[in-house]
């Protein structure tokens, strides 16, 4: 069997491109939850039931919607448990979900009113009607700083006022910007009644996150085993006007660090689905148990310089090293040339992708990174070792995850690739965990973070602003600690900005910028690249994430797996 990965890139709505996948799976959703029922010798009763396990190589250690940063997690929260006010199209156009419909009215030059109205017949697992309690209690959590809710950057233009009109009907005032509906797809609303009573401080470390949350989407929480699983069942009193009950009775995710282990479920069948590296594609093709399918990412993987260091302050070293770093070579190891080498800090998710990588590509210069390393007082010592005037050796710790084998590749490329510019690097790998728990401490960190390997999720709505802007110095994202009045006003503009051709000379001026102050290194976009077993159906998969069609995933034989492994 040949695991054919293509893909192809087509014009969607004026909101970004849309990816299209060939030769992947059938039944794609629809914002009615399941696809359609077939007719035939498979028809809709028929793919009810089974259990379908997806292996991932980190833990989700929590689902609180307001402060995990795990990638997978954020698409269980969206798609699996809970209710987002609206969803995504594959057109990537805006479409009701929790919110039946929705109302926008200019009240001012640069201000919108906008009016959700609320499905009536969606209740919570424990049986309480979902309403616009529960969504006016997350928004206010959302924008509370004692909180500190990762979420808060999405709702940065939204006024703190909200005006409740009745159970069902919900007013938030903002400044237009872009694309000012995705912070709802982004942040699913938590239920009052179990939640309202905690200080605002306290919901960090609350256990409704990691033990049992209580949701209101296709699927519940039925088990969790920390550090190893997450059961969920299918929600029987899903709103039939939303698709019904999901067709599988569970989806297990278990935790896999071990990527041998991996590829060995999923060619054997005790996994039917994991995101997989190039390398471990290779290795699967050729089985009969798995297909393939690729598709362009939202993810790019990159470099972050800790530019509160001496060693990373001057804007011409660590240009210097991105200079000295061959990203193109980087990427045609790392994802078989699949994937785009690093450039601007967007995506190909991005419709504006080309034009703003064009404007941040350094193209690998050595010569040219050796000249401004010397202009900043750089020398080479008789061990071949740079130094700068006091002597001091250039000597840095790259820390990256280990559950991620693609990044500790990548460390020992950029170990080698900087070795001859006189630069050391030592590799420190961590528990995912363990750095996501280093990453919420920020600067207070016992042990601060020189540079960090990892990787961004992009967006629709592209803002660095978490990861760059002066004003959130200090938190989890702005790793680089890096503050310019430029860089500020050119985000600014950019999150507010609602021409799509002026937004494009505004990121190109912003890539630019970037490049040039070099607070991050874009090593490569790694492409999106999935196994699954052949038994399960119904999978789309694209730059939204893995689970998007996951009420409509169904096993041509539902006793195989009719109980829970």
């Amino acid at each position: 069997m040949t695991l054919g990965l293509r893909w192809k890139l087509t014009r969607g709505s004026t909101h970004t491109v849309r990816f299209c996948l060939l030769g992947i799976l059938a039944a794609c959703s629809t914002s009615e939850g399941r696809p359609p029922a077939e007719t035939g010798e498979t028809g809709e009763r028929s793919r009810f039931g089974g259990t379908a396990v997806v292996a991932y190589p980190v833990d989700m250690p929590t689902l609180g919607v307001l402060h995990t940063i795990n990638f997978l997690a954020h698409q269980v929260q969206r798609d699996l448990l809970f209710m987002p006010l609206i969803r995504f199209s594959e057109e990537l156009e805006p479409v009701p979900w929790l919110a039946e419909r929705w109302d926008t009215v200019r009240v001012a030059t640069d201000s919108l009113e906008l009016t959700f109205h609320l499905r009536q017949d969606v209740r919570w697992h424990d049986g309480q009607p979902t309403t616009t309690d529960d969504v006016r209690f997350t928004f206010e959590r959302v924008k509370d700083p004692r909180v500190g809710a990762v979420a808060s950057r999405h709702f940065a233009f939204y006024s703190p006022k909200v005006e409740v009109d009745g159970p069902y009907t919900i007013r938030f005032r903002l400044r237009a910007y872009a694309d000012f509906l995705e912070a709802w797809y982004s942040t699913p609303s938590l239920p009052h009644h179990l939640l309202g009573d905690v200080p605002p401080e306290a919901l960090a470390a609350h256990p409704f996150g990691t033990r049992r949350p209580i949701g209101n989407g296709p699927f519940r929480v039925m088990n969790r085993v920390p550090g190893e699983s997450w059961t969920f069942e299918a929600n029987s009193e899903f709103p039939e006007a939303l698709g019904g009950p999901p067709y599988l009775d569970r989806i297990v995710f278990r935790t896999v660090p071990d990527p041998t282990t991996l590829l060995t479920e999923l060619a054997t069948g005790a996994a039917d689905l994991g995101y997989v590296s190039s390398s471990q594609m290779a290795r699967l093709e050729g089985s009969r148990q798995v297909r393939g399918a690729g598709f362009p990412s939202s993810t790019m993987t990159l470099v972050f310089w800790n530019t509160r260091l001496p060693l990373f302050s001057e804007s011409r070293v660590r240009r210097a090293l991105t200079l000295a770093l061959d990203r193109r070579a980087i990427s045609d190891v790392l994802t078989d040339g699949r994937g785009p080498p690093g450039g601007a800090t967007i995506t190909p998710f991005h419709r504006d992708f080309e034009v703003a990588n064009a404007a941040a590509a350094l193209p690998h210069d050595i010569a040219r990174s050796r000249r401004l390393l010397a202009d900043t007082g750089w020398t080479r010592g008789e061990d071949g070792i740079l130094r700068n005037l006091e002597g001091d050796p250039f000597r840095f710790t790259l820390t990256l995850s280990s559950a991620n084998q693609p990044h500790a590749d990548a460390a020992q490329i950029i170990q080698e690739q900087l070795r001859p510019l006189g630069v050391q690097v030592d590799i420190r790998q961590v528990g995912f965990n363990t750095l996501m728990q280093q990453l919420q401490q920020g600067p207070d960190a016992a042990e601060p973070l020189e540079a960090l390997l990892f990787n961004i999720l992009g967006e629709i709505r592209q803002d660095d602003s978490y990861f760059f802007h002066s004003r959130h110095l200090g938190e989890p994202g702005q790793i680089a600690g890096y503050s310019d009045p430029r860089m500020d006003a050119l985000l600014d503009s950019l999150a507010l900005t609602l021409d799509p051709g002026v937004a494009r000379d505004l990121r190109v001026e912003y890539q630019t910028l970037m490049a040039q102050e070099a607070p991050a290194t874009v090593l490569y976009y790694p492409p999106g690249l999935v196994a699954l077993n052949t038994q399960l159906n119904g999978v789309r998969v694209d730059g939204l994430g893995l689970l998007t069609t996951a009420s409509g995933w169904w096993i041509e034989d539902a006793a195989r797996d009719a109980t829970q492994p």
